[in-house]
């Protein structure tokens, strides 16, 4: 018996995109997240509840997850074989290639959607949750897609790659290597970065192809043996006069780095998300291994040395899957997240490797051994500080929007000032000396800045210095805050008098106090 889940609102108040049938009694799920509070406790403008089809999808990817990944994880590990089965199974149970449009053989919904998708399967193995994602640039379901950007001399140095792309006629002949394509080997096309004009700008010199991975002249190179991962599909693909119709350009000549560069700003979040899910795996794995292990006559959990280290790996996991969210939200809306994309990958891989690496460190010897997952997942873990961007490059981007998301706005443009705002840039702008009476403005706006610094919401620091400043008055504090508000105010410009004996009028003698300022 299926019913259809009920719409309604998702992250931050997004509606869902699209209805999805689910069981109509749930299944036993095999864990659970601590990121899941009531309803209750998520009403207000920001909404961390995931809509009814959110949680389907969610729940759907962890029940396959159960079924269909962790049982074999371990074996794909040892074989290095790549998860056709498990892929196929993805597919006929709407899993696969999720966030690309239906049109073009997608499933068609939102990347936060993906995301939850990407994290319930990287918590049962992200071998086979890389082997998901970069497969995501092609149809459904045995068609699979490579993405060829990295080269043996070019890896985060995306501008000085050295595959060309010439104009003969009609067509294009490329010519060069590509190194650590992931799918390179499965692989029915290939999305190929070349330059097209050395002579332009970086920016403007290269250009985007679609390339039959059956095309004469393309050489596919042995699959690499890596530490982590082994069942994802890792290869050198050379192209030896390569005629690519010009058809294949992916939108105009001189594109490709901007087309390179918006991908990532999908597929940083989907990294992003395996990078949780492997940090929840290591945390929960942790978690049960705490509390069966005694020493000392208790469980280890009991020792806070050990509380502690799972404390710190539960505060990254809630960190990251945040920005996770954020990066995708923001993603949905039609605003570009670049910004919080390469938030979201740094956090989330560090946290994976720092969380991997404290649960082999709470197993003892038994983490350092094969017949625990949490070797495995100590192995998986580095690769995602490496891949779509290493994390010095994602500190780079960040770097490039300090002035965006940093840098201080002048007085008469606060309240447009991003959250990250100082009351003491405001003061540093010297507004304090404009005031008449001068040493009881001083009074009032030490006391406001020194209450701001731990107590007060920025935002209405903001307005309220805004007051001061326009109309010489704080009587915008007896109507926008709370009674106890205004008295730890007063009592912060000295008038720690008013602060007991007349707390049920503050709002008329503080109304009084003020109306001199």
């Amino acid at each position: 018996m299926l019913r259809r889940a009920n719409l309604r609102l998702s992250v931050f108040g997004r509606p869902a995109r699209l209805s999805l049938v689910s069981p109509s009694k749930p299944a036993q799920l095999f864990r659970s997240y601590s990121s899941s509070p009531s309803d209750d406790l998520l009403a207000g403008p920001v909404n961390f509840a995931l809509s009814a089809d959110q949680q389907a999808y969610q729940e759907l990817a962890r029940r396959f997850t159960a079924d269909h990944v962790i049982p074999v994880a371990a074996e794909y590990d040892r074989t290095m074989e790549y998860p056709w089965p498990v892929l196929k199974e993805a597919w006929k149970a709407g899993l696969l290639n999720t966030h690309v449009p239906a049109e073009y053989g997608g499933i068609g919904i939102g990347l936060l959607e993906s995301a939850l998708i990407s994290e319930e399967i990287a918590y049962g193995c992200t071998g086979i949750q890389t082997a998901f994602e970069a497969s995501g640039l092609a149809q459904a379901p045995l068609i699979v897609a490579a993405y060829c950007v990295t080269e043996p001399g070019a890896g985060s140095d995306v501008a000085g790659i050295k595959t060309q792309a010439v104009k003969t006629g009609n067509d294009f002949v490329l010519n060069g290597s590509k190194m650590w394509i992931t799918n390179g080997g499965k692989a029915s096309w290939y999305f190929v970065l070349a330059k097209t004009d050395p002579q332009a700008p970086v920016h403007k010199s290269m250009s985007g192809f679609i390339v039959d991975a059956n095309s004469p002249g393309v050489l596919v190179g042995k699959k690499e043996v890596n530490m982590g991962q082994r069942c994802s599909d890792t290869r050198q693909i050379t192209f030896e006069d390569v005629v690519v119709p010009s058809s294949n350009l992916v939108g105009a000549m001189g594109e490709g780095f901007k087309v390179a560069m918006a991908a990532f700003d999908m597929t940083r979040p989907l990294v992003a998300s395996g990078a949780v899910g492997l940090a929840q795996r290591a945390l929960s794995e942790a978690v049960k291994y705490a509390q069966t292990r005694k020493t000392m006559g208790k469980p280890i959990i009991e020792h806070q040395s050990v509380s502690h280290m799972l404390a710190d790996m539960t505060i990254g996991v809630e960190s990251a899957r945040a920005m996770v969210w954020k990066s995708t939200f923001i993603k949905d809306t039609g605003h570009r997240n670049t910004y919080y994309a390469s938030i979201a990958k740094c956090l989330s891989s560090e946290v994976a490797v720092r969380n991997a690496g404290m649960a082999v460190q709470i197993f003892g010897g038994a983490g350092f051994n094969t017949e625990y997952p949490v070797e495995k997942l100590y192995r998986d873990s580095k690769i995602f500080t490496l891949y779509e961007g290493t994390s010095q490059i994602q500190r780079l981007i960040i770097s490039k929007h300090f002035d965006n998301h940093h840098i201080q706005k002048p007085l008469d443009q606060l309240s447009n000032t991003p959250h990250g705002s100082s009351i003491s840039h405001i003061n540093r702008a010297g507004y304090h000396h404009h005031h008449p009476n001068n040493s009881i403005h001083h009074q009032v706006w030490s006391g406001v800045r020194r209450f701001a610094s731990g107590f007060f919401d920025s935002l209405r620091v903001r307005r309220i210095v805004n007051e001061l400043h326009a109309k010489r008055t704080l009587k915008i504090l007896i109507v926008q805050n709370s009674i106890l508000q205004l008295v730890s105010i007063a009592s912060l410009v000295g008038l720690e008098s008013y602060s007991d004996s007349h707390r049920s009028s503050s709002w008329s003698t503080l109304d009084v106090l003020f109306s001199s300022v």
